[in-house]
């Protein structure tokens, strides 16, 4: 009988690694990015790692979370903020984003004409850049606003061509959009009648895009 041979597998070791996290892990991103110097110690990070772009990306996210933790007026401060980093450091595309998210916080504490402004200028923004996603995004929240202000129609023609519009390159509205969008909708189908309701939306899905962005623009103005 054979003697059994050595084992010839080379010695392998696993390293892990716990992740720096400054609210305990809880799900979300950190509060404060710019503070993980824990991540430096990984050289690609630490050559690439932008202070401001993370800290203003974070607090867009956690302020607009904020209104489903119901605290809208921590949502609107941390989204300011953001807005503001993005301002001093010239991101543009952030300020897209970051106005944009916050026109519909302002939206929700019934001060549309604010919010009309800021949502006009992360609308601009957004065209200007060819950020494709935000410009849906800003086309829905004034087309909402639109309907409270009363002009029920023109909001449905230009909410209806923004979901098109995103359909055509390829973006499908979260659950958590939708969750947003029905009750709007059914409120549009009760005030119009349901033969009003479908006649608009299926207007909205056949004009151009660029006439619905025209009409969400002269809103703003």
């Amino acid at each position: 009988m054979k003697a059994m041979s050595k084992s010839t597998h080379p010695l392998r070791h696993l390293s892990i690694r716990v992740p720096w996290h400054d609210n305990g892990w809880d799900g979300t991103i950190c509060q404060q990015p710019k503070l993980n110097e824990a991540c430096l110690r990984l050289k690609h990070i630490a050559d690439n790692k932008d202070d401001e772009t993370e800290q203003a990306h974070a607090l867009i996210i956690l302020g607009a979370g904020a209104h489903y933790e119901h605290d809208d007026a921590r949502g609107r401060k941390q989204l300011e903020q953001a807005v503001a980093i993005c301002r001093q450091a010239g991101d543009k595309r952030q300020l897209a984003w970051a106005t944009t998210v916050l026109s519909q916080m302002i939206g929700r504490s019934c001060k549309i004409d604010e919010a009309l402004s800021v949502a006009r200028e992360g609308l601009r923004l957004a065209v200007e850049l060819g950020e494709k996603t935000v410009v849906v995004f800003a086309i829905i929240f004034l087309a909402l606003f639109l309907k409270r202000l009363g002009q029920v129609e023109r909001s449905l023609r230009i909410l209806s061509c923004g979901i098109a519009y995103g359909n055509s390159f390829g973006y499908r509205l979260s659950p958590y959009m939708w969750d947003a969008i029905h009750p709007e909708l059914d409120a549009m189908r009760s005030i119009l009648g349901e033969g009003a309701f479908t006649k608009g939306w299926a207007e909205g899905e056949v004009i151009s895009f660029e006439r619905a962005l025209q009409d969400a623009l002269e809103v703003c103005e």
